[in-house]
């Protein structure tokens, strides 16, 4: 189980945007939902840099922080 599955649960509950690292670059993510698929834990979610929605490996993110409610 990855190491941040709770702090992005947290984030998805309360509507708090994602921060971290994914594949060398910064993503500052909107939270859909979380679900467990083949490769494991993933996050859903409107990336701000890309205006898409995208599903991101938990296990793949790096320096991840946590927005305040509703953000």
């Amino acid at each position: 189980m990855p190491a941040v599955l709770g702090d992005v649960q947290r984030a998805v509950t309360t509507r708090g945007v994602v921060r971290f690292d994914y594949s060398g670059r910064s993503r500052t993510v909107h939270p859909y939902g979380l679900r467990v698929a083949k490769r494991g834990w993933v996050l859903e979610g409107w990336e701000e840099e890309s205006g898409q929605a995208k599903v991101f490996s938990l296990q793949r993110m790096g320096s991840v922080r946590i927005g305040h409610p509703n953000t």
